[in-house]
Parts: C-alpha cells; sequence; structure tokens
C-alpha cells in the first residue's frame, strides 16, 4: 500500500481485519484478475498468490478463475495458488476438492506456512500438494538453532520422500542460503 507520503507499507497488517469484516473473497478476486492480467502480458512469468481459507468457501473466486481460465488456458501451470497450513487443517474435504477442480485447470499448489500451526505430514500427503513452503520462523535462525535445523531437514526429507519440492521462506542472509543449499 502508498502512504499519503509516498511510503510502501506492507497490507499484512490490513488482513486480519478485511477477513473479520468478510472483504477477503472480494480482496482475493481483485488479486486474481491482476495476477491472470500479469501471466496473459509475459509468458515468462510465474506468479504464486495466497488464497483465504474464506475464499476456499466462497464459489465466486473459482467460478472468475474458471471463466479466466477458459480465455486462456496455457497460463494455468504458470499459477501457484498458496494455502495456509491453518486453512489446510481447518478443512481438509473443502480443501482437498478445492485444489482438484484447480488442479484440473493445471494450476499448482502450495501449503505456506507450513510448520507455523498443528503440522501434519498427514495433510501434505493426503492433499494434490506441488510444494511445501517451510515457515519463516524456521529460517531466520537457522544458523544458530539445532532444533530448527532439524525441523527444516525433516520437513524437506519427508516431502521428497513424497515427491513435494520444499521452499524455506524469510531466507535473508548468505549463510542461512548456503546452509539450505
Amino acid at each position: 500500500m502508498s502512504g499519503e507520503d509516498g511510503s510502501i507499507t506492507s497490507a499484512g497488517a490490513l488482513i486480519p481485519i478485511a477477513e473479520r469484516m468478510g472483504f477477503i473473497p472480494m480482496i482475493d478476486c481483485i488479486v486474481l484478475e491482476k495476477v491472470v492480467n500479469e501471466l496473459r502480458a509475459d509468458a515468462d512469468v510465474y506468479i504464486a498468490v495466497n488464497v483465504s481459507n474464506l475464499t476456499i468457501q466462497d464459489s465466486r473466486w473459482l467460478n472468475l478463475l474458471t471463466e479466466l481460465m477458459t480465455a486462456t488456458p496455457d497460463i494455468a501451470p504458470r499459477l501457484t495458488v498458496e494455502i495456509t497450513e491453518t486453512a489446510a487443517l481447518s478443512n481438509v474435504g473443502e480443501v482437498r476438492w478445492f485444489m482438484q477442480e484447480l488442479g484440473a485447470m493445471g494450476c499448482r499448489f502450495a501449503i505456506d506456512d507450513f510448520g507455523s500451526g498443528q503440522a501434519s505430514y498427514g495433510y501434505i500427503e493426503n492433499l494434490p500438494v506441488d510444494y511445501v513452503k517451510i515457515d519463516g520462523v524456521f529460517i531466520r535462525d537457522l544458523t544458530e538453532n539445532a532444533l530448527h535445523r532439524a525441523i527444516v531437514e525433516s520437513v524437506h526429507r519427508i516431502s521428497c520422500t513424497l515427491g513435494i519440492a520444499t521452499v524455506a521462506e524469510s531466507v535473508e542472509t548468505e549463510p542461512i542460503a548456503h546452509l539450505l543449499r
């Protein structure tokens, strides 16, 4: 977001408020249209977009995506839909159906913030997940925290066994990047 003084500020603090007020499905639809326009404009662009649990439960987003993909189905493999771990845990059956619908169009999926909540490897085993994004809380102090290194190694090893790629969030230093590689 742009402040009155022209500064750029993260909209992250507004997301919980927008969720409580019921605006997130509408915001997610606006974001989806912008993302699809970017994908249409440049064949080299790949975009990941977060989707709220409320949006998964609201058919408008899926209907809009279906409509947009009908016009340009070739962009679907370049769109990754990120579902937070907490959303995946809230209603596995509904999330699985949602992911299957989008997967049929060719979209890819990531479980975002993995490890931040009540992480269960059973969910990534039973959902059509392409990526597991390891929560940044485990990454930021990776070089100093042996427990976090063990957790990251475990998530990566199990994900690889399942044929799922891992992505680390909050990689902010070369030593952390080197350790992850």
